[in-house]
């Protein structure tokens, strides 16, 4: 009898601590947000849907009109005092409006190679539309500051409505990481700060497994295009910085969510035992600003939590080794599932950008970049422009260097005209940091830079003596830092580069054309395309050949250097970008050819 009434006073005490909010966890973690509050101005904005539609809704059609005018109006509505369900009555179907009008908008720059120089109007559009969904986050940030930091008693009342509210302001994080990143513009301070502050507070008093619908479902494919969970949120964007998007073609950044929502429990999170990190490991303070680091930061950072992405570094190296394997045994069924859409090229080229990006990623980011050196740079950019170059330097005809000049006067500066009196000295060529594998530039951007992206093959030199025996390499990563301002992170790909022409070796069987049977001297009837031999002291030679010319490992080519050639077989692909294909030549007698460029005259030097 005892123990049924102790029973019960038990259970009466449960439901008075639930009435109370008296059992919830603690919310002991001071969110430091730093809001203004909202106020009561002399114009009263627009509060209901009806009212915010007419003044938005004939501005729909042209988005850059529409986005400044939405931005305007969520910032007036950020500085109006309103109840947290008036708000949200009124942000919500707001941002789902801007959701869809953002994916509109979007699409064309996810299909297309975006790099330098930027349209004003692409910039214009994709700032606009990353500031608007700031903002958006701002509302739902004042929202959730008031739940949080609400008596027990109410808490218990609104901590749904707190758990959306985090929700949401980590999805707009991360739609303005995905945003930014197609411009290669980092995630801002105050963003890392907020998911960071935001995801540690729900973490220790609510259960962030818990599904909710997502916004974005026009704009991604996958499981988070329908449901998530905060911490798959959380764990997005940090997967997403980890991968590096700013070693990505921008049409091509939207694998990296693709490839990683198949992977079940890509990363792990746990609170910080203390110690020194090791393995695939990174900590996340509570107040940090950047994102997740190697390193634990400053006793005043707050809490932290670390994220193991072990499963996630295993997949991937798992799966390039299986794509080896599977592309010799050229079976396609064989190759990794979350490769098996892509075209051949881009199963190498993305399988190797993920890898590199976890094995490398510090290396880039912990460069030491001292001043800005000008050191007379000179770069030809783009695969056609290397190859007149070469072309011009290897050829015995005067005419031809001529055509040359104004293309080596443009390859001194970044741009050669500029849109302000600055040009002549910001458009320049500023060497942050060279060694023997890398190099980092910095240089001012306008509508006149020369075009490249990410992976374009570019020739420099350091003066004119070194232009005249020009290294290779191509475009690794671009960051915007901040307006006006680019930063070129490069790979060197060659020491020495010579242009060749080359065709495919009919299959056994055909009948070859007698120009290439008897070297009489004749025009050659089957089609002959423009390469680039390139030769690398630790790794010997290579063939760089345009994207989309159907030449691919294993294939036989003739190639004509001058008035001689060889044949040969393209060995193992080494390098694959959006512009060009580099195949290793393991089959070139060392008599062949030597990796020297022609000695230039006293005159060409200067």
């Amino acid at each position: 009898m005892f123990e049924g009434l102790r029973a019960q006073i038990r259970q009466a005490r449960q439901r008075v601590a639930h009435f109370l909010g008296t059992d919830l966890p603690p919310r002991d973690l001071n969110l430091r947000f730093g809001l203004i509050q909202p106020r009561r101005g002399p114009a009263k904005p627009p509060l209901t849907e009806a009212a915010l539609e007419r003044g938005l809704g004939p501005l729909r059609a042209n988005p850059h009109a529409y986005f400044p005018a939405l931005l305007q109006q969520v910032r007036a509505l950020n500085r109006y005092p309103l109840s947290p369900v008036k708000r949200l009555r009124v942000i919500a179907p707001l941002l789902l409006g801007f959701y869809r009008d953002a994916a509109r908008a979007l699409r064309p720059m996810l299909r297309a190679p975006c790099g330098l120089p930027e349209a004003d109007e692409t910039r214009t559009l994709l700032e606009n539309i990353a500031e608007t969904a700031r903002a958006f986050a701002t509302s739902y940030q004042l929202v959730f500051a008031k739940d949080y930091r609400a008596h027990p008693f109410w808490y218990a009342r609104v901590r749904n409505r707190a758990y959306l509210c985090g929700f949401r302001i980590l999805e707009l994080a991360r739609f303005e990481q995905r945003v930014r990143a197609l411009r290669y513009e980092p995630l801002p301070e105050r963003t890392w700060l907020l998911a960071n502050t935001v995801f540690r507070a729900l973490w220790g008093c609510e259960n962030v497994e818990l599904q909710l619908r997502t916004l974005d479902s026009d704009l991604r494919e996958g499981k988070l295009a329908s449901t998530c969970s905060l911490k798959d949120l959380y764990v997005s964007i940090q997967v997403f910085w980890l991968l590096d998007p700013c070693a990505w073609p921008n049409d091509q950044q939207t694998f990296i969510d693709s490839y990683t929502d198949l992977i079940d429990g890509a990363v792990t999170l746990a609170e910080d035992p203390g110690g020194a990190l090791v393995g695939d490991c990174l900590i996340a303070h509570s107040y940090q600003t950047a994102p997740p680091s190697r390193v634990r930061g400053a006793a005043g950072l707050g809490p932290a939590l670390v994220s193991d992405y072990q499963v996630l570094a295993l997949s991937v190296h798992h799966d390039y080794s299986e794509l080896l394997k599977d592309r010799d045994a050229r079976n396609r069924f064989l190759i990794p599932r979350p490769l098996r859409p892509l075209e051949p090229v881009y199963q190498v080229a993305l399988a190797r950008l993920m890898l590199r990006a976890l094995d490398h990623r510090g290396e880039w980011d912990n460069l030491t970049t001292g001043e800005a050196q000008e050191r007379d740079l000179r770069i030809y950019t783009g695969f056609g422009e290397v190859y007149d170059h070469l072309q011009a330097l290897f050829s015995q005809d005067e005419r031809v260097k001529e055509t040359r000049r104004l293309s080596d006067i443009f390859a001194e500066r970044s741009a050669i005209f500029g849109d302000d009196h600055t040009a002549a000295t910001e458009s320049r060529w500023y060497v942050l940091y060279a060694d023997e594998r890398r190099m980092r530039i910095r240089t001012q951007e306008t509508r006149f830079t020369h075009a490249m992206v990410i992976g374009s093959l570019l020739a420099f030199g350091f003066g004119a003596g070194e232009a005249l025996r020009p290294r290779l390499a191509r475009v690794a990563r671009i960051q915007r830092p901040q307006a006006g301002a680019v930063i070129i992170d490069i790979d060197r790909v060659a020491q020495f580069g010579r242009p060749v022409a080359i065709s495919k070796v009919p299959p056994r069987g055909k009948t070859e054309p007698a120009a290439a049977q008897t070297g009489d001297g004749q025009a050659p009837k089957r089609p002959w395309a423009t390469a680039i031999l390139g030769h690398q002291p630790h790794l010997g030679w290579g063939l760089i050949v345009p994207l989309g010319g159907g030449f691919w490992e294993g294939t036989r080519v003739d190639a004509r250097i001058g008035q001689g050639g060889f044949r040969c077989h393209l060995g193992e692909l080494a390098e694959a970008t959006p512009e060009f294909l580099l195949f290793a030549l393991p089959e070139i007698p060392a008599d062949l050819i030597r990796a020297e460029y022609p000695t230039a005259t006293a005159a060409q030097a200067e």
